[in-house]
């Protein structure tokens, strides 16, 4: 008897030190993850990297006056992310490779790599500082909204640009170069 307050400091001491806690830097993207319980399951003031990656389905960090997303790389299961209108600039998703569905307008996004996520269904990065986009990638891809940005070249020659439902690259007054599948529909 005497030993089971030792036995369960022990318990609580080793489950702390072995539990990985996934780094957030920014205040308001935590508070917004810890305070969702879907994601923050034991609802400590933490982020564990089994929670993040047990998370499936989609995360709203919008206009949450986020600067820094950094963290969102442990949610390899996310399937739909908006994190527009926030100050953001940058976005590092390679590894949520699950996503079908990307808001990221409304930010201040220089470069924005889409690359890995194969899955991607709907993009729209509309609304920040991008200089060039390349969807050549996405096979999925079937809507793309890309506007008012300082875009001067734009790739969407995917294989797949028949099956479009939308496209919006306008007030890009710089974008001289864009890539289709279809040669008909370069002048569109």
């Amino acid at each position: 008897m005497k030993n089971l307050p030792l036995l369960f400091l022990a318990i609580i001491v080793s489950t702390t030190i072995f539990a990985q806690n996934v780094n957030i830097p920014d205040a308001n993207f935590k508070a917004a993850l810890v305070g969702n319980s879907a994601i923050n399951t034991n609802m400590d003031t933490e982020i564990q990297t089994s929670e993040a990656t047990a998370f499936t389905g989609g995360m709203n960090a919008g206009s949450l006056a986020i600067a820094d997303l950094t963290g969102i790389e442990a949610f390899t299961a996310l399937t739909s992310l908006d994190c527009g209108g926030n100050s953001l600039t940058s976005l590092t998703i390679s590894t949520n490779t699950a996503l079908t569905y990307l808001y990221c307008g409304y930010n201040s996004l220089t470069s924005l790599d889409v690359s890995t996520n194969m899955a991607l269904t709907s993009l729209d990065c509309g609304y920040n500082s991008l200089t060039s986009l390349t969807i050549s990638a996405n096979t999925a891809l079937i809507s793309l909204y890309c506007n008012t940005n300082s875009l001067t070249s734009l790739n969407v020659k995917n294989g797949n640009n028949v099956n479009f439902v939308g496209f919006n690259a306008t007030d890009n007054p710089n974008l001289t170069c864009v890539l289709v599948d279809d040669t008909a529909y370069m002048n569109v």
